[in-house]
């Protein structure tokens, strides 16, 4: 059962405890006109619900007030993991300049990234990119020689994702593999993408290193009122069912 708890921002969902605030700089970050507020997820028989709303807040940064329009969703797993298979089953929200995602970080530095999925809406609000393909994909963030304070990170991607493998109005199965050999990417259990860069992997495999899950819905640059109206009124919203962690058996 999902629920709220005594801690501020503190929700108990699919086993896990989340909070639903962030700790890091894009809470007030210049430049984007969103911050995460934790009003933008709400719960529905269990599952998670995810939506952006019109939210008027000022932050100070170095001595500047800065107004953000909009209010975002962010859920962060107050749990960290090192390997295994992590799998969520979501529905992808209906609506333009939408930015979902289904990731992981680290409280160590970033990089490094997991992005199990990120999907641009654009002005297509099924995320269709073309005939063909959706505007979704995996990619994996890690720095050069693992010195995340150099400022340079490198990212492998998968770029594209046939119309086929996700389908709209469903949940979709997302899962990550994550091993000392290799970090696997599955959508529906067909497999996207398998990421064993050497220099990626000794990365991942830093002494040390865990990640948290992340789930949220941020906004692109273009996004405006009459996209909110236009995502308020048809009630698409991101919705998460479930998440699932299995740990990782050696030789498996």
């Amino acid at each position: 059962m999902a629920k709220t708890t005594k801690e501020k921002n503190i929700i108990s969902w699919s086993g896990y405890e989340w909070k639903t605030e962030s700790d890091w700089a894009m809470t007030a970050e210049v430049g984007k006109d969103f911050w995460c507020d934790p009003s933008c997820v709400e719960f529905d028989d269990g599952e998670l619900v995810l939506f952006v709303k019109s939210s008027p807040r000022t932050f100070n940064v170095n001595g500047v007030n800065y107004i953000k329009k909009y209010g975002i969703p962010f859920v962060r797993c107050e749990q960290d993991f090192k390997y295994g298979v992590f799998e969520w089953e979501m529905k992808l929200p209906y609506g333009r300049n939408l930015w979902p995602a289904l990731w992981f970080s680290s409280d160590m530095s970033w990089p490094p990234e997991i992005d199990c999925m990120e999907g641009w809406s654009k002005n297509n609000p099924n995320f269709i990119k073309n005939l063909i393909f959706l505007s979704i994909h995996p990619t994996m963030h890690w720095s050069e020689n693992c010195d995340a304070k150099s400022g340079k990170h490198l990212q492998e991607r998968k770029l594209n994702l046939l119309r086929c493998r996700l389908k709209r109005g469903v949940y979709n199965k997302y899962r990550v593999v994550w091993t000392p050999e290799y970090i696997e990417v599955y959508y529906n259990n067909f497999l996207v993408k398998r990421f064993n860069n050497p220099e990626m992997l000794e990365h991942f495999n830093k002494k040390g290193l865990t990640l948290k899950p992340i789930m949220d819905l941020a906004i692109d640059s273009g996004f405006n009122m009459e996209n909110l109206k236009e995502f308020s009124k048809k009630g698409e919203f991101m919705r998460i069912k479930s998440f699932k962690y299995i740990e990782y058996t050696k030789g498996e």
